[in-house]
This record gives C-alpha cells, sequence and structure tokens, in this order.
C-alpha cells in the first residue's frame, strides 16, 4: 500500500473514531475523553502504569463528574471504569452486534482483562441498518468473549526507513 493511501486510511478512520467518540459523549455525561496526562495517572493509580495510556479511548463514572484530570483523578479512582471505543459504518442491525468486525490491540487485550468489569469495549454503530441515529453498546472482555465467532492475530511490521538502516 502506497504511503499516501496509507494515510488516506488512517485519516478516514481518524474520522469514524472521532464521530464514535462524539456519539458517546453526546449520549452520555457519565463519560469523559481525559488528556494524556491523566490518562497516565489514571493506570498509576490503578497499579498499571506498565501499560499504554492508548489502551483506552475515554473514561467513564458512575455518575457525572466535573472534569476529570491527573491532579483530581485519586477523588475518582473507584468509579472510573477505561473505555476503549471500536466504530463502525457498517449497516448493524441492532444491539446484538451481528457482523461487527473490529480490530483490538494485544494492549488492549491484556489491560481488559486485568480490569474486569472496569474496562468496557464501546462498540458504536455510526450507520444502523434501520436508518435509526447511531447507538452504542458497552461490553466487557468476557462479553465480547462469549460473542466472538472467531479471532486471529495479525502482526504489523515497519521496516526501518532508509536513515536508519544503515
Amino acid at each position: 500500500m502506497s504511503r499516501e493511501a496509507s494515510y488516506g486510511k488512517t485519516k478516514l478512520n481518524n474520522v469514524k473514531e472521532d464521530s464514535a467518540l462524539t456519539v458517546l459523549l453526546s449520549k452520555d455525561s457519565a463519560f469523559q475523553r481525559p488528556d494524556s496526562k491523566a490518562r497516565k495517572k489514571i493506570l498509576e493509580l490503578l497499579g498499571l502504569a506498565d501499560f499504554s495510556s492508548r489502551a483506552f479511548d475515554l473514561i467513564q463514572t458512575d455518575v457525572p463528574t466535573p472534569p476529570i484530570t491527573a491532579q483530581n483523578a485519586h477523588e475518582y479512582i473507584d468509579t472510573i471504569r477505561l473505555v476503549e471505543v471500536k466504530a463502525t459504518k457498517a449497516a448493524i442491525e441492532d444491539e446484538n452486534l451481528h457482523g461487527f468486525f473490529f480490530g483490538a490491540t494485544e494492549n488492549e487485550y491484556r489491560l481488559a482483562a486485568k480490569l474486569g468489569d472496569r474496562y468496557k469495549f464501546a462498540f458504536v454503530v455510526l450507520s444502523p441498518k434501520n436508518n435509526g441515529p447511531p447507538f452504542f453498546v458497552l461490553l466487557t472482555l468476557a462479553e465480547v468473549d462469549k460473542r466472538t465467532k472467531t479471532k486471529r492475530i495479525q502482526f504489523q511490521v515497519n521496516l526501518r526507513s532508509k536513515e536508519t538502516s544503515k
């Protein structure tokens, strides 16, 4: 795949993910999008500082709270769930999510396994089959596993650039 095509695909995926984040943030005020410092602090407070803060997109609390920051995260840590967003524009019929296809990193799966109910996958359907409004379903890793038909591992490999291969 050419660099331009790869960039174009990444740009489209980013637009799709931003749309999904907007759906979640607008439908439920218990969701928040913490900045990178807050995300790192939350992982530290959970005893999981060795995980990448990119292994989740949002946080969710039991009830809406003021914005959670690196400075105040300790006040809310017991109510915080980490949320990884997976989005599709496929015509998915309903909350059963039949046919939903997504990619996930090993880091996301490992973190979800460690946190159990405190880590959710948010599956956002941007173009429902019934032409209704976008919707989402929150699932734990155990719930994802129960619904999974097949799973395969894929390596993503970046070869050295010309400048670094010397």
